[in-house]
């Protein structure tokens, strides 16, 4: 299966970068092009799926852990029968599950490692058909390459456009708040576990957080967290985090609101950089979190 890399400057690049890479994807596959892009969490999972819901004319699959079962069983028989459309997946995707004719498979951010990485290009290639795997990093997760010299993962061969472009504006706007929160509380959670192949201190990793939340879901501040959620993340006190009550309510028309004692602003610091300074933050806090989605 021929492999490629594409690596962005910044996680805020993801979404229009992945656009830009679906669409390279499908013009290789033709009219029957038929695409898996793995996430590396189910909410972000479900971002993504509802990005391409609204700025996208394939017909968009979704499968992870957090829809109910009977949805998953439809959604697998459908995209198994399916001749063309893109599905977005965790690896709740089994092993002995098998996807005829996908021509494409991309990975978005960090797998858990090589063995991983490995499993999900098996995807592609499948019933003697020839396909493709891609893996979209930024270039703080570029180390995965570095550290699987062994994989024959070459630099994707098409020019990748990361403009931001109205359309995807527009889409990203018309998704509710509450899945933004969502995406941007699965990333810390997931993220933490690699900040030392990152190279970045836990206000470095918030930063990043943040730059995403800002300036790829247009988030109008860094989504506000549960102070329980913060604390089991080993987050409690870091500056950048945003301490609040998350509302239920999934509709865009009533955002969550932050704590009024604990308010944050947040200045861009794409890399390992520093987000900006808060009242009312502690000290300490540690471990990591499990079973982030």
């Amino acid at each position: 299966v021929p492999q490629y890399h594409v690596v962005i400057p910044t996680v805020k690049d993801t979404f229009t970068a992945l656009s830009s890479l679906v669409e390279h994807e499908r013009k290789e596959g033709g009219s029957d092009a038929k695409i898996i892009v793995f996430g590396t969490t189910a909410n972000l999972v479900a971002l993504y799926a509802e990005f391409f819901r609204q700025s996208s004319s394939l017909r968009v699959y979704e499968l992870q852990s957090r829809l109910s079962q009977p949805l998953r069983t439809r959604t697998t028989r459908e995209f198994k029968e399916a001749t063309s459309g893109i599905m977005f997946a965790t690896d709740v995707i089994g092993r002995g599950m098998d996807f005829p004719n996908v021509t494409s498979v991309i990975q978005v951010g960090l797998p858990m490692n090589g063995e991983q990485y490995v499993h999900r290009v098996g995807r592609t290639a499948r019933v003697d058909r020839d396909g493709r795997a891609v893996i979209l990093l930024s270039q703080p997760e570029s180390f995965f390459l570095t550290v699987n010299r062994n994989l024959p993962i070459q630099p994707y061969v098409h020019k990748i456009d990361i403009t931001d472009d109205a359309a995807a504006t527009e889409a990203m706007a018309r998704i509710d708040e509450k899945s933004k929160q969502k995406a941007y509380s699965a990333y810390l959670g997931f993220m933490k576990g690699f900040m030392n192949k990152l190279q970045v201190k836990p206000e470095g990793l918030v930063a990043m957080a943040n730059e995403l939340a800002i300036k790829a879901l247009r988030c109008p501040g860094p989504p506000p967290m549960e102070k329980k959620t913060i604390g089991k993340m080993g987050l409690k006190g870091v500056q950048g985090i945003v301490y609040g009550t998350v509302s239920d309510d999934e509709s865009p028309s009533k955002r969550v609101k932050p704590n009024p004692e604990q308010r944050h602003t947040f200045s861009s610091a794409p890399r390992g950089g520093r987000a900006a300074h808060g009242r009312g933050a502690g000290r300490g806090g540690r471990g990591g979190m499990k079973n982030i989605a």
